[in-house]
C-alpha cells in the first residue's frame, strides 16, 4: 500500500518471533552478531518494499528545503576519500532516480521520516535493528534469507560479484584489501534500480545489498544487554548508529542477515542508504 500520492510503497509485515543473531559456527560470523536471542515483534508492521530512491529523495529536498550536505567518503584512485561536492544527486557513478540514495546520513534519514509522517499523517521512521533483522530473515534462520549457497546470491541482491571486478578500479580494491567477492555476476557494478531482483518470503526488496540500510539503533558490541521486545537499543548523544544489509561493494560476508556494521550520524557513502517502517 502507499499512503499518498509520492509516498514509499509499504508491505505489511506480520508479527511473530526469531532467533536474532548468528552462532559461531556460521560462516563469517562476527563477535558483534551474538549471543543469539529470541526477540519478539509483538505487532504487525508495515515496512518499505523497497530502499528510498534518489528520486524520492530529491522530492523531499524540493518540497521541504532540506539543506543535504554535499558530502560523501567515496572510493577513488585506490583508497576512501572524503570529497566534498558529491552527494546523493551525484555520488560519482550513474544513477537514475528509480536507484537507492547514497550518500544518505543518519540524520538525513531522520529528516526525512519526519517530513514523510507530515505529508501522510502517518507515523513513518527508521526500522530498529530487531525489526531489520527480523524482515530480512522473512522467517529464515540460514546465513542468507533464500538460503546458505552464496552462489545463488544474483538472483536476490547485488553485492560485490564478478560484475563489480569487471571494473579496474574496483578490482584493485579488493585486490588490495584481499577480500572475497561472490562468484556470479548479478549485472550490477554499482547501485541497481531497486527491486531488480528477487524479494524475500515477506515481499522485501534489496534487504540484501544494493545499499546499507540506516536503522535506529545506537551500536553496542555484544547482544548481552539487548531488549528481546525489537525496540532500538538506545545510548548516550551522539553515539553511533547501525546500518545492516550489505551494499554493492560488499562480500559476502557482509551480505549475511545477521551482519551489522556502523558509523557517525553525520557520515554520508557512497554506498549508503536507508529504507523506513510505518508503525500502525
Amino acid at each position: 500500500f502507499t499512503d499518498c500520492d509520492g509516498c514509499p510503497e509499504m508491505v505489511v509485515v506480520p508479527a511473530g518471533s526469531f532467533l536474532m543473531g548468528s552462532p559461531v559456527s556460521e560462516v563469517g560470523h562476527q563477535s558483534d552478531e551474538g549471543p543469539t536471542r529470541t526477540v519478539t515483534v509483538a505487532k504487525p508492521l508495515a515496512v518499505g518494499k523497497f530502499e528510498i530512491t534518489r528520486g524520492e529523495f530529491d522530492a523531499f529536498v524540493r518540497d521541504s528545503g532540506f539543506k543535504v550536505g554535499l558530502s560523501c567518503w567515496i572510493f577513488k584512485d585506490g583508497d576512501w576519500n572524503y570529497i566534498i561536492g558529491k552527494g546523493f544527486q551525484d555520488s560519482g557513478f550513474r544513477q537514475d532516480d528509480s536507484h537507492p540514495a547514497v550518500c544518505i546520513s543518519w540524520k538525513d534519514a531522520q529528516a526525512y521520516a519526519k517530513w514523510l509522517s507530515q505529508k501522510s499523517g502517518q507515523s513513518y521512521r527508521l526500522l530498529t535493528e530487531a525489526e531489520w533483522e527480523y524482515a530480512a530473515r522473512a522467517g529464515s534462520q540460514t546465513r542468507f534469507s533464500f538460503g546458505e549457497a552464496q552462489e545463488r546470491f544474483c538472483d536476490f541482491g547485488n553485492g560485490a560479484d564478478q560484475a563489480l571486478l569487471s571494473n579496474p578500479e574496483l578490482k584493485k580494491k579488493y585486490n588490495k584489501e584481499h577480500w572475497a567477492t561472490g562468484s556470479c555476476y548479478d549485472k550490477a557494478v554499482f547501485t541497481s534500480a531497486v527491486g531488480v531482483y528477487k524479494s524475500n518470503n515477506f515481499g522485501l526488496h534489496d534487504m540484501h545489498g544494493n545499499v546499507w540500510e540506516w536503522v535506529q539503533d545506537c551500536y553496542v558490541a555484544s547482544y548481552e544487554i539487548a531488549t528481546t521486545d525489537s525496540s532500538a537499543i538506545r545510548g548516550s548523544i551522539g553515539c553511533v548508529r547501525v546500518y545492516r544489509g550489505g551494499g554493492w561493494d560488499s562480500s559476502p560476508q557482509s551480505l549475511r542477515s545477521a551482519n551489522r556494521n556502523r558509523n557517525f550520524t553525520e557520515y554520508r557513502f557512497e554506498n549508503l542508504g536507508f529504507r523506513l517502517a510505518r508503525t500502525f
